[in-house]
């Protein structure tokens, strides 16, 4: 090919003839190959590109977070885990209850015994999440153990078994559960930045032992101890020795305990209302490692869902009880064990109007047995 055809093709692409020179308006309209309104239809396409990359990023992390928990299966049909019939009644949608267990598997022991047994219920009915604390030491009937404590149902089956009793003896719908170990508790505690509570004289002397157990537990040399009464704010360390107090000048069992447990949630729960959204990233990132549940990926993003409904209503509430209350319960030793022995059917009966009439426990009247239709004596 000569050099003479090359250039005659070279002219034909980028070469301008002596007629398009002739004018600078027409040079520059030659040149001037996108409009207006396709310059900014191709600066909003890079926007959304962008913007869907970053979301794209956002979503695979939240993924990878959620995938990090650890998830066991719990049977789903209902007579499998003691579910009573009545629970298929469509009037029950919009409440749904999950247990919540605080274990010590310090030196790694696998099967403990449940020290916190809370119904957390979000109840889209009325508006409100409430946290139902049940006493450990309560005396009921386990599958294929008889009757012991309440706490013993986890470390002889686990969290199935540990449902299958709550069910069976306060006559509850559960499926799902959530377990965190004291340790973890402690991280929570931390990620939101601590927790405002009032302590009380009383409460020193154990609260500081608590905190000495859970740091010679888990090898940590730094001890941050409470050295005074009244309105502190606690770390994680401090939050789970408080929450691990048993007795006030040696005065107090299970019952204060629980009373504890459930005021630091409640801070928990207000503290993590007050986040900024890069604080609930953050959360999660804590929370979801340390974390065994019954949840899938896809059930704990319905479970947010619904969450937020709830408090995204401005007249949204948090409520806290404890059961049995001390009004149905005695507190005798049986083979061995200070144990909490209680009437069943009036249990049953105020907790299942707290859980789901939204009825005050206190207000609710004995001898009524429309409401719950087992009886687990």
């Amino acid at each position: 090919m000569s050099g003479k055809h090359t250039k005659g093709k070279n002219d034909n692409k980028v070469v301008v003839s002596p007629e398009d020179t002739a004018t600078p308006h027409s040079k520059r309209k030659k040149k001037k190959k996108l409009t207006k309104g396709q310059i900014i239809k191709r600066v909003m396409i890079g926007v959304i590109v962008c913007l869907f990359l970053v979301a794209g990023g956002i979503f695979t992390y939240i993924a990878y977070l959620l995938n990090s928990m650890d998830v066991v299966d719990i049977p789903k049909d209902d007579t499998q885990i003691n579910i009573s019939d009545q629970y298929q009644d469509k009037k029950y949608d919009g409440i749904r209850n999950i247990a919540v267990f605080g274990v010590d598997r310090r030196g790694g022991n696998a099967n403990t015994r449940s020290d916190v047994i809370i119904i957390l219920t979000l109840d889209n009915q009325h508006k409100k999440i409430k946290a139902t604390s049940l006493l450990r030491d309560s005396y009921v009937s386990v599958e294929g153990y008889g009757k012991t404590k309440l706490t013993h149902a986890y470390a002889y089956g686990g969290p199935e078994l540990a449902i299958k009793t709550i069910n069976s003896n306060f006559n509850m719908n559960i499926r799902d559960f959530v377990t965190v170990d004291f340790d973890s508790m402690a991280k929570i505690v931390d990620a939101v930045g601590g927790v405002d509570i009032e302590v009380t004289q009383g409460e020193l002397e154990s609260l500081n032992k608590c905190i000495d157990e859970y740091a010679d537990a888990y090898d940590i040399e730094e001890r941050t101890y409470v050295t005074s009464a009244g309105m502190q704010h606690l770390n994680g360390m401090q939050a789970c020795g408080y929450a691990r107090v048993r007795y006030d000048h040696n005065n107090g069992d299970d019952r204060r305990r629980t009373d504890r447990q459930r005021r630091v949630m409640e801070e928990v729960f207000n503290k993590a209302l007050t986040m900024d959204p890069a604080g609930y990233l953050s959360l999660a990132q804590t929370l979801l490692p340390l974390v065994e549940t019954s949840f899938s990926a896809g059930d704990l993003i319905d479970l947010v869902g619904e969450a937020t409904d709830i408090l995204t209503n401005d007249g949204a509430e948090f409520e806290q009880a404890r059961f049995p209350m001390d009004v149905d319960a005695s507190f005798p030793r049986i083979d061995g064990m200070e144990v909490v022995d209680f009437d069943h059917e009036v249990t049953n009966e105020k907790l299942y109007n707290f859980i789901f009439e939204d009825i005050d426990p206190s207000a609710t009247t004995t001898g009524n047995t429309s409401t719950t239709s087992k009886n687990n004596n």
